[in-house]
């Protein structure tokens, strides 16, 4: 809201994307006990990949810079591996972290959207640029952060995770009368005012 008041609504992209893989990494959590090793093998896994092809890329196989760190990490993953029984050789690409946490909707939706701005394609240039879907940006940034608060609640240890599950379910019951009311259409009709 503070954004939108200084009219930096552009702003919103780059914040709320990332909210958005928190919240689908946070729910998938939530749904699988294994989600988090096996999100952090994967990581750790690809990073060795990359850091692999760069040398590779590169040509400096004999005095490469990234040995021990190559060597570190997959000891790392080794370890991991072994530690939480991981078998799984998923990527966890955020679409299959959405899925996992029955957010895929969102992805297909919202995660979309901010992710034109992000890659610099030219419809997210030209919605940013003729600021379309405004209030809807406003709403799905409320919501991410709202629901990734109700979330990270359930997963993080607090002294009493119930008191911010039921602020965030408080201010969602909020964000969804406003939204009855058109508060974030572009209009500024109630939904059944046509």
């Amino acid at each position: 809201m503070c954004l939108d008041k200084h009219d930096r609504i552009d702003s919103m992209f780059v914040l709320v994307r990332p909210l958005f893989e928190s919240l689908f990494n946070l729910a998938a959590a939530v749904n699988n006990p294994q989600f988090v090793a096996e999100k952090h093998v994967a990581e750790i896994e690809y990073c060795r990949t990359r850091l692999e092809k760069w040398t590779e890329f590169e040509g400096k196989e004999k005095n490469n810079p990234f040995a021990d760190q190559i060597h570190d990490l997959s000891i790392l993953a080794e370890e991991l591996r072994e530690k939480y029984s991981i078998t799984s050789h998923k990527k966890w690409k955020t679409l299959e972290v959405a899925k996992a946490a029955n957010l895929e909707d969102h992805y297909i939706r919202e995660y979309f959207m901010f992710s034109q701005n992000t890659h610099a394609s030219i419809a997210g240039l030209i919605a940013q640029e003729n600021e379309c879907g405004r209030k809807q940006i406003i709403r799905c940034a409320i919501h991410v952060l709202l629901a990734t608060t109700g979330h990270a609640a359930q997963i993080l240890p607090t002294l009493d995770p119930q008191q911010y599950i039921d602020k965030a379910t408080s201010l969602i019951k909020e964000l969804t009368q406003m939204m009855r009311e058109g508060v974030f259409r572009e209009d500024g009709q109630p939904p059944n005012a046509e």
